[in-house]
């Protein structure tokens, strides 16, 4: 269980030892770690003046956040998070909790000023890099990002999980000489890892919850995935009904739970549309199994470069000589560090 609470002054050590702790996760030498210790001090006049929630699990203290008040500029100026919990979903969590806290203090917008490493996570939620700032400390160039918080309430997307496949190169038979490989989230041409469902390993959305379940599963079964490529996904938060050519919301099989570990640095890809006849599982990608993409201007993966273009050419019934609904848009991420 997750849970925030508000830090109080004698509180300063604790969140001292927690950002040292995160900043380590890194794997940064405790020698480094020990000349950034004053910077990442956590003083009681800090926390008297600014808003500052430690996050709980199972009512253990594993990280904190801090809005910087006072200042016309927002800043989130400090989110860390104990190494052991980094990669388990808590920072989706936290970041859902610092947006509305924005909302609850009418803030818009904010800065942040990222560690290289983490600077993924936060694009990954939106946040757009805006500059570099200089850290005389860590004698380097940090990421300024910037974060619209009304953004973060316009389209959600659903993490839906991993997936390894045999990236396929554009077979003869779709005619679209702009695409060069097929990074389409449907198993007709670029083959999923293996026959995945008769381990019943995989999550409600049809994918798994982390790498590591498939690299078990590919180690019983004597699988190789070293010629594969790891992928992630995240679905638009509705489908098109294709009857009622309207958008609608759905529900995931709750027979199986979902417990995704989101990746800490990923890559977009562009954007897939799925038929979900089924209504659990993906099943054909239209750009690609429907040969949509020697019609529709895709990008080298035979995907849609923005969520944007596939609602609009949705609504528009560009699909509906294609395979029956309903459709969900699946953006497609390269996963590069999980």
């Amino acid at each position: 269980m997750i849970e925030f609470r508000d830090a109080i002054t004698e509180q300063s050590q604790l969140l001292s030892d927690i950002a040292i702790e995160s900043k380590g996760y890194w794997g940064y030498s405790r020698e480094q770690l020990d000349i950034w210790r004053k910077d990442l001090r956590i003083e009681k006049e800090y926390i008297e003046n600014n808003l500052i929630k430690i996050v709980y699990q199972n009512s253990n203290p594993v990280g904190f956040f801090s809005i910087k008040s006072g200042t016309l500029k927002k800043e989130l100026d400090h989110l860390w998070l104990l190494p052991e919990i980094i990669g388990k979903g808590v920072g989706n969590i936290v970041f859902d909790k610092i947006i509305n806290e924005c909302k609850r203090l009418n803030i818009s917008k904010f800065t942040i000023v990222s560690d290289p490493d983490a600077e993924g996570f936060y694009l990954h939620k939106g946040a757009k890099r805006i500059g570099e700032v200089e850290s005389i400390s860590q004698k380097r160039m940090l990421p300024l990002l910037e974060y619209q918080v009304g953004a973060y309430f316009k389209n959600r997307m659903i993490p839906y999980g991993y997936m390894y496949k045999m990236v396929s190169l554009r077979p003869n038979w779709l005619n679209a000489p702009h695409v060069m490989d097929i990074f389409s989230v449907s198993s007709c041409v670029s083959k999923d890892f293996d026959d995945w469902i008769s381990y019943w390993k995989h999550n409600d959305y049809g994918f798994f919850d982390s790498p590591e379940i498939i690299k078990n599963i590919a180690r019983d079964n004597s699988l190789d995935l070293g010629s594969m490529k790891l992928f992630f996904y995240e679905s638009y938060e509705k489908e098109w009904n294709d009857k009622s050519n309207s958008w609608v919301e759905f529900l995931s099989d709750s027979s199986v739970i979902s417990n995704i570990e989101l990746p800490l640095s990923i890559t977009s890809q562009g954007f897939d549309i799925v038929s979900y006849t089924n209504g659990a599982w993906a099943e054909c990608s239209l750009l690609s199994c429907n040969h949509m993409a020697e019609q529709i201007d895709t990008n080298e993966h035979c995907l849609l470069n923005s969520l944007k273009c596939a609602i609009d050419l949705i609504e528009q019934g560009i699909f509906k000589s294609c395979e029956p609904g309903p459709y969900r848009i699946i953006e497609v991420f390269v996963v590069e560090k999980s």
